[in-house]
């Protein structure tokens, strides 16, 4: 009842957890749509555990149409070098509000010269 309350008041953590509440039926009863509708009210106020959880409602087609290219525009992808990739880690596992954040480094192995060359000039490296 206080996360109904939280959530119609715009809390966004309220509103994400009320969502992922009703996608596993933890609480309340399952319901896929009404999961899908406050993970986007969330994921579109800029709740980033919203915008992963409704990218998966969308790669799975759960409470809305499958449609991979709208999964991938919700998911969060962070792009940084391999210098300051701990630090990154460390940031997102401290802000996120999962108990296990999935936070996974992938080596660059070829791409545009340009876009990587923006990678590492964009890239704060403050060690």
């Amino acid at each position: 009842r206080i996360w109904r309350q939280e959530a119609d008041r715009g809390n966004l953590v309220a509103l994400y957890d009320l969502g992922e509440m009703s996608r596993f039926g933890k609480g309340v009863p399952q319901d896929y749509a009404a999961a899908a509708e406050r993970l986007r009210t969330a994921a579109e106020r800029g709740y980033a555990p919203a915008m992963n959880a409704l990218g998966e409602l969308y790669i799975e087609g759960t409470g809305v149409p499958r449609d991979h290219g709208k999964a991938f525009e919700w998911l969060l992808i962070v792009k940084t070098t391999a210098e300051v990739v701990d630090a990154v880690g460390s940031a997102i596992k401290e802000l996120h509000s999962y108990e296990l954040p999935e936070c996974v480094a992938l080596p660059i192995e070829g791409g545009s010269e340009a876009y990587l060359e923006w990678i590492g000039e964009n890239v704060a490296n403050e060690e």
